[in-house]
């Protein structure tokens, strides 16, 4: 999903991202935002999460995007997908999870 302006979701941000997002922004004009809610999985625990990622890039280059980490094990996760027969149920490991069905909103 994507949404009209990041300060109308900075509640959205956890706070420890909130705080680098401020800094980076100090140090120069964004000249390019892009945030949405997506999913990110742990390669060691396998266990899908919904993020709110944030990627800005400054008008000298410099790119800010926010990193997670895993909640159990705290290895960093990577982006994934819906193909949820790979991921691991968070309460009792197994690979059960399924997508019934889909949802395009905005």
């Amino acid at each position: 999903m994507m949404y009209s302006s990041l300060e109308n979701v900075a509640n959205s941000i956890h706070w420890t991202n909130r705080r680098k997002i401020d800094g980076f922004s100090r140090n120069g004009a964004i000249i390019r935002e892009q945030f949405e809610h997506q999913l990110y999985y742990c390669e060691i625990c396998l266990t899908p999460h919904s993020r709110f990622w944030v990627r800005l890039e400054r008008e000298d280059g410099e790119v800010f995007e926010t990193v997670f980490k895993c909640p159990k094990c705290r290895s960093r996760m990577i982006q994934g997908d819906l193909n949820f027969s790979k991921y691991a149920c968070s309460l009792c490991g197994r690979k059960t999870l399924s997508a019934i069905g889909k949802m395009i909103w905005d």
